[in-house]
């Protein structure tokens, strides 16, 4: 963390993570930025969205992202797309992140 408690500037190594919603706003980047500004981390969060959720899970895959949190109305469709399932989405039968 830089002087004045502001993280350092964008770099290689800043790690991504993001958000696929059909209607993605800012109050969850905003959040998740403050947070990681707060705590220090080389961390930017992004919201997107998407016509083909497939090819949006490849790209996070193929791009390194970090984390990527889904929002409706690819709750249900992304846990196909996934590599482990927790028993509590199961149990909803929907992902959030």
């Amino acid at each position: 963390m830089t002087a004045g408690g502001r993280r350092p500037p964008l770099s290689k190594d800043t790690r991504v993570c993001i958000s696929l919603a059909a209607r993605p706003s800012n109050i969850g980047t905003r959040f998740h930025n403050y947070l990681y500004d707060e705590l220090g981390l080389d961390y930017l969060y992004k919201a997107f969205t998407t016509t083909d959720i497939a090819a949006a899970i490849g790209g996070v895959r193929a791009l390194g992202i970090r984390g990527c949190s889904v929002s409706m109305p690819f709750k249900k469709d992304v846990m196909a797309l996934v590599d482990e399932i927790e028993p509590s989405a199961l149990a909803i039968d929907a992902v959030n992140t």
